[in-house]
């Protein structure tokens, strides 16, 4: 990848690092509460087990974070249709107010507006590379993701060390 693309890749990436950390102070949320919102955003509905998923989080951390969204009205548990052990985590009409409260709006407008100025042809071209350093991104998320038996050989290994004198 060229340099300059490379640079503002990266400027991008520290930016809406940024942009989620105030985001999250002017909500008066976490930025895993925040993070969880956006994913249930992006995809309607939502297992707990998914949302963990996509958070690198645990299961049980998963459950505290989804008591505070829903003790502030962003999300709500609902049975899942075809499994009664699972239940689906969604937004709530109360959720859009956190846009509304940090005036995201207006930074909405911007990205449309940017994405206006580019013919259909650099748009395709924007989304073809978008959808890559996406794809991407994910791959190298799954490659450095502990699998079940890492976890349990570094623990094993860390209550090991701790016990020998």
């Amino acid at each position: 990848m060229p340099a300059d693309l490379r640079a503002r890749l990266h400027g991008f990436a520290l930016e809406c690092d940024r942009l989620n950390t105030a985001v999250a102070r002017a909500a008066d949320v976490t930025a895993s509460d925040l993070a969880a919102l956006e994913h249930i955003e992006q995809a309607g509905r939502l297992t707990q087990r998914e949302l963990a998923d996509r958070l690198l989080l645990t299961p049980g951390s998963v459950s505290v974070l989804i008591d505070r969204l829903e003790q502030a009205r962003a999300c709500r548990r609902i049975p899942h249709p075809t499994d009664r052990r699972a239940t689906l985590l969604e937004h709530t009409d109360d959720a859009a107010r956190f846009s509304e409260q940090v005036g995201l709006r207006d930074y909405e407008t911007a990205v449309e507006r940017a994405a206006a100025s580019l013919t259909p042809a650099q748009r395709a071209a924007a989304a073809r590379f978008l959808d890559a350093v996406t794809n991407a991104a994910a791959a190298h998320v799954a490659r450095l993701r502990p699998t079940p038996n890492a976890i349990r050989t570094n623990d094993i290994a860390r209550v090991a060390r701790r016990r020998s004198p």
